[in-house]
C-alpha cells in the first residue's frame, strides 16, 4: 500500500476528523482505498471536484441558520 493510501486509510478511521466533518458539512466522507491504490489514484480520490468546491465555497459564505 502506498503512503498516500495509508494516509487516506487513517483519515477514514480518524474519529476527530469524522466529528469535525459532521459538524461542518453534516456528513463524514469515506474515501476509497486499498492495496492497489496508487499515489495518483489516492490524490485523485482526495481532490474535490470543481462542483464540490463551488458548493463548499457557497455554503461557507451562506451557512444556514439553525
Amino acid at each position: 500500500m502506498t503512503r498516500s493510501a495509508r494516509a487516506i486509510e487513517r483519515l477514514n478511521h480518524d474519529k476527530e476528523f469524522a466529528a469535525e466533518a459532521l459538524k461542518i458539512i453534516e456528513f463524514v466522507p469515506d474515501y476509497p482505498t486499498g492495496p492497489d491504490m496508487s499515489n495518483d489514484r489516492a490524490r485523485h480520490a482526495a481532490c474535490a471536484t470543481p462542483e464540490m468546491r463551488t458548493f463548499i465555497n457557497d455554503y461557507t459564505r451562506n451557512v444556514p441558520k439553525r
